[in-house]
């Protein structure tokens, strides 16, 4: 049952899904076992996952279990093709499963991977959209690969806003300065788009005319923190978060293999490098800038 790091959040979670089977299904009608502030009806991110979970419940056995099962295979499914892309870039089974073990094995990744947050779908949806776009720069997606980038995109940025930065940053500077096959994707990138933005407006009304503002629903970014918060942040970075992350041999070698991308963009210049390079210092600001403030 819930329980750690989160658990507040967990519980949360876990009680969208038993509202659902205990309230016939209602697909429309999200709601968690707290009253704290309006009434119990209110909503965060795409309930689609709960509603899922709440299903399998009435078909098998009641278990937060699948929940988390649901979780992971998004989760999973993200790191598959992120597989994909690394080797389509480095041609190589050893290189591409290093880099995707060292990412996927993060201690504090797996914990939630395995966890009934929404986070680890989030994330997941995120890293399958951006692998979706690099995987274009080489093989022209299919018909179910562009349908597979919209569902991504669209869940992630649902789930929660911050998970859309990454690819669509990514994308961005691909289309302007890489003149490649992503400039095919741009109705596929702004369609996924399109369902972030209606479900915010969506879940705003719903959680007005339920009088609840018990989530979240807007951005934190560390400017609009004081010098003592900002200063918490980052001593929490450097004494937790740092080696939660990721051991201090996988950061060794993640750093080495930046090292090696900034010298190979001075010797040999290219747009992809470049890209690559921007890419790695704006997941740093989107995790511990915009996202960890929240």
């Amino acid at each position: 049952m819930p329980q750690s790091t989160h658990q507040w959040r967990q519980t949360d979670s876990a009680s969208f899904m038993l509202e659902y089977y205990n309230n016939g299904l209602n697909c429309f009608q999200p709601g968690i076992m707290n009253l704290m502030n309006g009434d119990q009806r209110t909503v965060a991110e795409f309930p689609i996952f709960y509603y899922l979970g709440a299903i399998l419940s009435k078909l098998f056995f009641y278990s937060e279990g699948w929940l988390r099962i649901l979780n992971f295979i998004i989760y999973t499914l993200g790191f598959y093709y992120f597989y994909k892309w690394v080797y389509q870039e480095l041609k190589s089974i050893i290189l591409s499963l290093t880099i995707t073990i060292i990412c996927f094995t993060s201690p504090v990744l797996l914990y939630y991977s395995f966890n009934i947050l929404p986070d680890p779908t989030g994330f997941g949806f995120s890293i399958l959209a951006i692998s979706l776009i690099g995987i274009n720069e080489t093989v022209a997606l299919n018909r179910f690969n562009k349908f597979l980038l919209v569902i991504s995109l669209s869940l992630a940025g649902m789930i929660k806003l911050p998970f859309l930065f990454l690819p669509i940053g990514y994308y961005f500077l691909s289309y302007f300065f890489l003149k490649s096959a992503d400039k095919k994707l741009i109705k596929q990138v702004l369609l996924g788009l399109v369902f972030p933005v209606c479900w915010f407006f969506i879940s705003k009304y719903y959680n007005g005319i339920h009088n609840s503002d018990y989530f979240l629903s807007r951005l934190m970014p560390i400017w609009q923190c004081d010098s003592e918060q900002i200063s918490a942040i980052f001593n929490r970075i450097k004494t937790g978060w740092f080696l939660d992350y990721l051991s201090l041999s996988s950061w060794i070698i993640l750093v080495t293999g930046l090292i090696f991308l900034i010298y190979q963009s001075f010797t040999k210049f290219s747009n992809k490098l470049f890209i690559w390079i921007v890419s790695f210092f704006w997941l740093l600001f989107d995790i511990f800038i915009v996202v960890y403030p929240i």
